[in-house]
């Protein structure tokens, strides 16, 4: 198991430990993200961040999250099954920071793409 690996394991971990009740899925390149493991660790810093103010309402099932490098970027797609409201879609964008990100949103499904 290489650092990467071992990362978002441990990651992932965290989160179903804190979140126990929410089906939380990652799909990542391991080789596509290594090589600045401090930025990666900022990145899953971030997510983390995101899913917990995604976390707080209930009606959020099932996420999905897509992680891969773009030049110096990485690129987070967190997608589901829920409604984000407006209070919740403002703490987001104040969350992201100097962070790209835009948020595409129904009353059944939503989806967050950013780049860090």
């Amino acid at each position: 198991m290489n650092d990467v690996e071992k990362r978002m394991k441990d990651f992932m971990g965290k989160i179903n430990r804190k979140f126990p009740q929410m089906n939380t899925n990652l799909m990542y390149d391991q080789w596509n993200i290594q090589g600045n493991e401090r930025k990666l660790n900022g990145v899953i810093q971030w997510i983390e961040k995101i899913l917990l103010e995604l976390y707080v309402d209930k009606s959020i099932q099932e996420v999905y999250i897509r992680l891969h490098r773009f030049r110096s970027w990485y690129v987070i797609r967190i997608s589901g099954h829920g409604n984000i409201t407006l209070s919740m879609e403002q703490a987001l964008y104040q969350i992201s920071g100097e962070n790209m990100i835009f948020i595409s949103a129904n009353k059944e499904r939503f989806l967050i793409t950013a780049a860090y």
